[in-house]
């Protein structure tokens, strides 16, 4: 079963620009949020900027 959450916020165009291609990530191991970054650059994803939002969310930016 998939487990929902709503969000609500509201943003200026110029931002909504930027989120139209932003994820949010959520980690199985609280805690692992802070690594994400470095795992993508040892994979070679140089592209992507990852954003820790508490223990186990990441904005995902790309």
């Amino acid at each position: 079963m998939m487990k929902r959450v709503a969000f609500s916020y509201d943003a200026e165009e110029k931002d909504l620009l930027r989120l139209k291609k932003a994820f949010v990530g959520v980690a199985l191991h609280p805690g692992m949020t802070y690594n994400i970054q470095d795992a993508f650059h040892s994979q070679g994803y140089f592209g992507v900027k990852v954003t820790p939002m508490g223990s186990n969310l990441s904005l995902l930016e790309g």
